[in-house]
């Protein structure tokens, strides 16, 4: 007689706020992305619709925090958590094994989305790069995360290497001005000095700063920091370096529990190098998350970017490597790839053009 493997019974209902609490309390590294703050910003004007989900088996029990939106009339696509707002859209009461998520990815591909991408907290999901799941893909990313648990004396003396020692203390005697707060004011402000650093980077390359502008607003939206700093204020501040009453440097700094998060970051590329704004920022921002009681500081992802992935590892942040997985309708999947295909020939069309 063959025996047949019993599959674990799950069931999954919506993610009610006080389970979601719960669940947080219970997890002392999650990170301020996982917060219901931070979803009620994601979901604040419309764009997305908080479609959360709670699995409970045998195993234990998982949120799936997923922000769903639509593409196109009748058809949806969700995200846990979306591109560009934060990683760690899973919530569990245990580690995260294989095991556990397995039936919850087999019930997620079943629904009526068109695509699903799940992005991990990384210090939860690094050994989960090697592991298989039907009809789902898996994307590599690497971000880097700080550990503060010696304390900011500790952690600038010992984790700081004696080169970024040295333009700390250059920029802490450079006249910079710190101001810091989260009213639309702020948000304006740093907002205004990433347009400023996008048209600074691609005058670099010959790219006319209107269309820097564009680009730099379509890939940041301006809504994402004013939804967040609206829906999380007490979680979200908004660090500008000043020089002369001109902004340098900023950046927008999460800070929940145990974890703090480097979420985004500008700079003027013509005043800051000079005074090393960037410097300046970072030492306040880490110094602010060991003051807070913060063990860790995610400084996030670098875009395969080497020159910022050593300036973060002279922090003393350390390396993380981690996968979101994706899974599409077959019919999406053909389209993506055809559009990919029409974008890869008008970007090798146009550089055609501009060579000599």
């Amino acid at each position: 007689m063959q025996l047949v493997e019993k599959q674990p019974s799950i069931a999954c209902v919506p993610l009610r706020r006080e389970v979601w609490l719960r669940l947080l309390a219970a997890i002392p590294d999650a990170s301020p992305f996982q917060t219901p703050q931070w979803m009620d910003g994601i979901c604040l004007d419309g764009r997305y619709r908080d479609e959360s989900l709670l699995y409970v088996s045998d195993a234990g029990s998982m949120a799936v925090l997923l922000a769903a939106r639509r593409i196109a009339p009748g058809i949806s696509a969700a995200a846990a958590l979306p591109h560009g707002m934060g990683a760690g859209g899973l919530l569990a009461d245990q580690p995260l094994t294989e095991e556990l998520l397995q039936p919850v990815l087999d019930d997620l591909r079943k629904r009526p989305y068109a695509s699903i991408l799940i992005r991990p907290n990384p210090l939860h999901s690094e050994h989960l790069r090697s592991c298989l799941f039907p009809g789902w893909v898996t994307r590599q990313l690497k971000t880097h995360v700080m550990d503060l648990s010696g304390g900011f004396d500790d952690v600038s003396s010992q984790c700081f290497t004696t080169r970024r020692r040295r333009h700390v203390k250059k920029a802490l005697g450079s006249g910079l001005e710190l101001r810091s707060g989260n009213d639309p004011g702020f948000v304006k402000a740093f907002y205004d000095l990433y347009l400023k650093w996008c048209e600074g980077k691609a005058g670099k390359k010959g790219i006319p700063a209107s269309l820097a502008r564009m680009t730099g607003s379509r890939r940041e939206p301006f809504w994402k920091f004013r939804n967040a700093a609206q829906a999380a204020s007490d979680k979200l501040s908004i660090h500008l370096a000043y020089l002369n009453d001109v902004p340098v440097a900023g950046a927008v700094m999460l800070i929940d529990g145990n974890s703090a998060v480097y979420w985004r970051g500008a700079s003027d590329l013509d005043l800051s190098p000079a005074v090393r704004g960037n410097d300046f920022i970072q030492h306040h921002l880490i110094k602010s998350a060991c003051e807070a009681g913060c063990t860790y500081y995610h400084m996030g992802e670098s875009g395969g970017v080497s020159s910022l992935e050593e300036f973060k590892e002279s922090f003393g942040a350390r390396a993380y490597c981690y996968v979101e997985f994706v899974h599409q309708k077959p019919w999406l999947k053909v389209g993506s790839d055809v559009k990919g295909a029409l974008v890869g020939f008008a970007e090798r069309r146009l550089a055609q053009l501009r060579s000599p």
